[in-house]
């Protein structure tokens, strides 16, 4: 990304740095939004492809509409089971309950986690929730490994040639 951001006449900012809009450009890239993937929850996640942070992913990852798509779909794999239990009526009812036993005079969250039964069922639910989502996304999930291990190898070969600094 270094050589990428120097082509530009930039330099890598800090996390110190305040936010410049020209450096956001040149990692971020600029234009039409190329790369996108629809979620099952809804939402709609896009990014460029003409950034110095895409053509990093390009380098290490090969195949960069793959690897955007597979690591959004596991990156919201929780957002997906969250939304998929939101819709359950067991779930849906120990809600209220919390919320009715929320909206008294002196509120107290213990004692409507207790009442409602909320985070016992969230955790019973969340589980099977996750499982079945990973299961629908198993081809996802391989890939994203896959990738990543051949990043990994592909770091560790451009480092084995780096020039000593």
């Amino acid at each position: 990304m270094t050589k990428c951001m120097s082509k530009r006449g930039l330099a890598m900012p800090s996390a110190a740095d305040a936010r410049n809009p020209r450096a956001d450009d040149a990692l971020f890239g600029t234009g039409a939004r190329e790369l996108s993937v629809t979620l099952p929850t809804g939402y709609t996640v896009t990014a460029n492809s003409d950034g110095c942070l895409a053509s990093a992913q390009q380098q290490l990852y090969g195949d960069l509409r793959s690897w955007f798509r597979a690591q959004t779909i596991t990156n919201n794999l929780r957002a997906e089971a969250e939304s998929r239990m939101s819709r359950d009526p067991a779930y849906r009812a120990a809600v209220d309950r919390w919320d009715r036993c929320g909206t008294g005079r002196l509120p107290d969250a213990e004692r409507c986690h207790q009442q409602s039964g909320l985070v016992v069922l969230r955790a019973l639910l969340e589980a099977g929730q996750l499982r079945q989502v990973r299961a629908l996304h198993r081809g996802d999930l391989a890939l994203y490994r896959e990738l990543r291990i051949r990043a990994a190898e592909r770091s560790a070969e451009v480092l084995a040639h780096a020039p000593p600094r």
